[in-house]
């Protein structure tokens, strides 16, 4: 079935929509076809047969149903097939990082041995020990990629609990702080700007949201080698909160837009893992929430991570308006 067409304003009953398709059926050569049409959420379908009277001239019956409902569930079903083939994907992920991370984990054990080792038993100049620490950075940055393997290999989920996104946010950028400055882009400043109103607590996981929020920084950093800054802001709803991570870097492929958030997949060349954005939607959907890319009007990529609140603050849903004069089309209609 192809996508509904959107109507405007040009029919604003069923029986002219009806007549205009009866009218182009006539005039066709197909024999049978069906349209979806909607405007707002309410969705009809026209079906038309053409046919020929006793005299041979053309006509057509035409027959008009609702199918609001049917378009929902069908929405629903997409949507859950496209989940369903999102959590093979991550469960074939773990299969492989497990592996992975258990091999990685004791080569760099064995490295930073032979390195502690080499340390104690040798006199270095000053040059050798800078060479010595540059290798110990390098360790900590291989033990971070084994952690996130161990995270998709075991994905934790551990029951989200109320939060205060502007303490996560903080402890976040502490953490990172360090990172955002290290090694050749020190003479490139990075900025990080924030600006949260005050903000009611929301649903998730402390330690989940910090590591998400931390990978945010980072990425960051690398769409931005000349340096540049990150602003993260924030936006109270009455069923929410949004929090919007921007950058001034390159900004992202809109053929990629979607992509980035599958696992391994990367934009980093040999420097990324793909796994930092896949574990991140992990994350916001396990509280609830959801995370999406675009990019700034201004240049740079704009992370936007909608958050829920704790069932108790949470407003009750609305009771489903079943009056069909509010549907789209008028109550008279055929």
């Amino acid at each position: 079935m192809p996508a509904p067409v959107h109507l405007g304003p040009s029919f604003s009953t069923l029986r002219a929509l009806a007549r205009a398709q009866a009218t182009a059926a006539r005039d066709s050569q197909e024999c049978w076809r069906t349209r979806r049409f909607s405007r707002g959420s309410c969705f009809v379908e026209i079906s038309v047969e053409r046919r020929h009277d006793e005299r041979g001239a053309p006509k057509a019956l035409v027959v008009v149903r609702e199918v609001t409902a049917l378009v929902e569930v069908e929405q629903r079903f997409a949507a859950l097939q496209h989940h369903v083939a999102r959590q093979e994907g991550m469960r074939k992920v773990g299969e492989l990082s497990a592996g992975v991370a258990h091999d990685l984990q004791n080569l760099l054990s064995a490295l930073g041995c032979r390195l502690t080792a080499f340390e104690l038993t040798h006199a270095m100049s000053d040059a050798d020990a800078a060479s010595i620490e540059a290798i110990h950075r390098i360790i900590g940055s291989g033990n971070a990629l084994v952690a996130k393997l161990h995270a998709a290999a075991h994905p934790a989920a551990p029951a989200p609990t109320s939060v205060d996104l502007a303490g996560i946010v903080a402890s976040a950028i502490e953490i990172a702080e360090s990172t955002l400055h290290a090694g050749p882009r020190s003479d490139d400043p990075i900025a990080v700007h924030v600006a949260f109103p005050p903000l009611p607590p929301v649903w998730g996981s402390v330690d989940g949201l910090r590591n998400m929020f931390v990978n945010l920084l980072l990425n960051a950093r690398d769409a931005m080698p000349s340096g540049g800054a990150v602003w993260l802001s924030a936006e109270a709803f009455a069923d929410g909160v949004v929090v919007r991570v921007e950058d001034e870097g390159s900004g992202i492929s809109p053929a990629h837009l979607e992509q980035i958030f599958e696992p391994f997949f990367t934009t980093k060349q040999r420097e990324g893992t793909g796994l930092g954005l896949a574990l991140a939607r992990q994350i916001m959907e396990q509280a609830g929430g959801n995370i999406m890319a675009k990019n700034r009007t201004a240049g740079g990529a704009c992370f936007e991570l909608r958050f829920a609140l704790p069932p108790a603050c949470s407003p009750s849903e609305p009771a489903d308006d079943l009056d069909p004069s509010r549907r789209g089309f008028s109550a008279g209609d055929p």
